[in-house]
């Protein structure tokens, strides 16, 4: 893993140390693959990895589209 992928992963961690309740820490790039994070390891997703793979795809579509404007 390369540093600035383990500091993205320390990143999710102090995420999920922030609450209890918080599902998912995650950053994914520019075409919606999840880099580093994911579900909280006690906690099972609401969706199947189909329907995860396009919410992470729709999330990285409305940075980029935000970012352009």
């Amino acid at each position: 893993m390369s540093n600035n992928n383990k500091r993205l992963e320390k990143l999710c961690n102090d995420i999920f140390a922030l609450n209890p309740n918080i599902r998912f820490a995650g950053v994914v790039n520019i075409m919606g693959t999840l880099i580093v994070g994911g579900m909280r390891q006690s906690v099972k997703s609401m969706e199947d990895k189909v329907d995860s793979s396009k919410l992470y795809l729709e999330s990285a579509y409305r940075v980029l589209k935000h970012m352009c404007l």
